[in-house]
């Protein structure tokens, strides 16, 4: 134990950026992901009633699915820089810590979210659109179990929407993601060779599956097949992308970092991802598929270089950084709430009154109740992570 406690290097002869686990502009920017899924899903229930004036525009069509690939990217940064500090000042990743820390994070929120979903929700069937609960009706207990298994991913793909909580989609697909990664980073003696490598599982996988049905006559549509097309439909590979952007970091790759650093390659990549994120045109995948790179290099600049075009270190932006999870899982609710006050209220508002209202309603709300869900409900929580946390940060809700 002496000796290999002499052997780790004193975290005061670090640079700096490899001292801590926290990068103050990455709350900001998990809060405008955040807000940029409570647009999509405002426009997309607009639509819904008739008063979709911008679901046509490809910006707010994109906006929330690429919002979600920015928070697998983010997440892939964050939580592998962690593991690589944690494996350079211990020797080692301690599997079971990181999974205590992940429960003790996502857990208490998932299961109070999903559970209000399954069995209060329903019973204010005015929220949702008619008929929206009948696959859950039809459906109940499977539908229960992969929810309670945090498997919501195969629930949407095998079966179909839950007003209120099919968001939480996304969070199954960051739980079943690091189900291996902590096990993966932790073996692996070069962990950016082992990244590279599972860009080529991903694709294995589909061929699997492929080759299963086609040749082995493996039913797919069993509730194990759903499970097994579900998540093997799922982007992990933007994770992974997150991941090889937090080696880059990590372990200091100059000549990398002072490419993607440079203002020349800022400016064409907020460019690039303008355009990509507004273009009208045909679908173009290899582009659409480029984006993902794109927010790699955005956050790599967002954490480490000083001279970032973007700083988002505003304080009321990273408060509200803070409460992103909570805004991610609360929201859909409230969006639904605020479009049938506005009806309740003012049945015969004009579709720009109506807008407005629910734009205030749901955004405001959303906001106060996950402020106030971070203080009293996943704060205490939270502050046990530290009783669990090897490479500790000023911000333990951001690393992990």
């Amino acid at each position: 134990m002496t000796q290999l406690a002499a052997n780790q290097p004193d975290s005061t002869k670090l640079p700096i950026a490899r001292r801590s686990a926290y990068f103050p502009s990455l709350d900001g920017l998990r809060f405008i992901a955040a807000s940029g899924v409570v647009v999509h899903h405002i426009e997309q229930i607009l639509l819904e009633t008739g008063l979709g004036l911008h679901w046509n525009t490809p910006f707010v069509r994109r906006i929330g699915p690429e919002a979600v690939k920015l928070f697998f990217v983010l997440s892939g940064y964050l939580i592998t820089y962690l593991l690589l500090v944690e494996r350079e000042r211990t020797g080692t990743v301690s599997v079971s810590k990181f999974y205590v820390r992940r429960v003790l994070r996502i857990w208490p929120l998932y299961f109070a979210v999903v559970a209000a979903g399954l069995w209060l929700l329903p019973c204010l069937p005015s929220l949702a659109p008619p008929g929206a609960y009948a696959m859950l009706e039809a459906n109940r207990w499977p539908v229960t179990a992969f929810f309670l298994l945090i498997l919501p991913n195969v629930v949407l793909s095998a079966y179909g929407v839950v007003p209120h909580i099919s968001v939480t989609w996304s969070i199954g697909v960051e739980e079943q993601f690091y189900l291996t990664w902590p096990l993966l980073m932790r073996a692996a003696r070069r962990p950016v060779l082992m990244i590279l490598c599972s860009f080529l599982v991903f694709p294995g996988i589909h061929f699997g599956l492929y080759f299963a049905t086609r040749f082995l006559h493996v039913d797919l549509g069993s509730p194990l097949g759903r499970v097994a097309v579900a998540v093997a439909a799922q982007p992990f590979e933007n994770m992974a992308i997150g991941g090889l952007a937090a080696c880059a970091w990590f372990y200091g790759w100059k000549r990398y970092l002072a490419f993607v650093h440079s203002l020349p390659v800022q400016v064409a990549m907020l460019g690039t991802m303008v355009l990509l994120l507004g273009y009208s045109g045909p679908e173009i995948p290899l582009a659409t598929a480029c984006l993902p790179v794109l927010y790699a290099v955005l956050i790599q600049n967002l954490a480490g270089n000083p001279r970032s075009l973007l700083r988002l270190q505003w304080k009321w932006l990273r408060r509200f950084g803070q409460i992103s999870y909570g805004v991610y899982m609360y929201h859909a609710f409230f969006v639904a709430l605020a479009f049938h006050a506005v009806r309740a209220v003012k049945p015969e508002a004009d579709v720009t009154t109506t807008r407005v209202f629910v734009y205030i309603v749901a955004f405001g709300s959303t906001l106060a109740v996950a402020s106030l869900s971070y203080r009293w409900f996943e704060g205490p929580i939270l502050r046990l992570k530290g009783k669990f946390g090897t490479v500790q940060s000023s911000a333990l809700r951001q690393t992990d």
